[in-house]
């Protein structure tokens, strides 16, 4: 938390602590936001892509802000790095793209939410208080089943093994699986031509997304693969797998 330094009109320092009526506020890194979430009932999760994006850039967002583990190559946490260039920049320049770059940042991003801080300290005559970043909604596609009938395969042991009857069992499940592949087919058409896509599965927990945006977090701050890996406590090769999907997306 980054306290604001209060002032009375004689430009004295207000004693700690703060008497009551006076907050105290954060200067948090904030991106466009969306709507507040909503959780649709069916197991699938269907997006626009564009929505998708967003998203991921907000829980990275949250997983900056929320920054507060060391780092392996020297430099401090996002809070600590963000605070100072805000109160140290002159004027918005090639300064905003190179501490974007250097955090993974789009620019754009980068220079909303510091004309945000700035906005709220003139006003306000304090570090921008902005709330947290909201979660934008899953859209669920209309609903569609397909029903699948009894599979029934007849068995008479006198005629043949129990193996031959899995066997025929396994061979008339694949022939409807075939014959449902269309009717999927034509599901996934569907939400397609509506501008929605399925989330990963990583990615339909607010909570999962936010693992992966900290791995990637960790990663801009010089963590290594295998050091990643064994504070989440999985494989070095599934937290470089999950971070570069995280990228492609928000590259896309």
């Amino acid at each position: 938390m980054i306290q604001a330094i209060f002032r009375n009109a004689n430009g004295q320092a207000l004693p700690e602590p703060m008497p009551q009526g006076y907050r105290i506020a954060s200067l948090r890194f904030q991106i466009a936001k969306g709507s507040v979430a909503n959780t649709p009932l069916a197991d699938s999760r269907f997006l626009p892509p564009e929505a998708h994006r967003e998203r991921c850039w907000l829980a990275y967002a949250e997983a900056l802000n929320a920054d507060h583990e060391g780092s392996a190559n020297e430099r401090g946490t996002f809070p600590a790095e963000y605070r100072t260039f805000f109160e140290n920049r002159r004027t918005p320049g090639s300064d905003v793209v190179e501490f974007a770059q250097r955090w993974g940042l789009r620019p754009d991003d980068l220079a909303l939410s510091l004309q945000l801080s700035e906005s709220r300290w003139q006003q306000t005559g304090e570090l921008a208080g902005l709330e947290p970043p909201q979660r934008l909604p899953l859209v669920p596609i209309d609903i569609a089943r397909t029903v699948v009938g009894d599979v029934r395969v007849d068995y008479d042991p006198t005629e043949m093994t129990r193996s031959q009857a899995r066997q025929a069992l396994a061979t008339r499940r694949r022939e409807l699986e075939k014959g449902f592949t269309a009717q999927f087919q034509e599901i996934e058409d569907a939400a397609t031509a509506r501008g929605l896509r399925q989330i990963p599965p990583l990615h339909r927990s607010w909570d999962e997304l936010l693992k992966v945006a900290r791995r990637r977090v960790r990663r801009r701050k010089g963590w290594t693969w295998g050091t990643i890996a064994e504070a989440d406590h999985v494989a070095a090769r599934v937290a470089q797998e999950t971070v570069r999907r995280l990228e492609e997306i928000l590259n896309s």
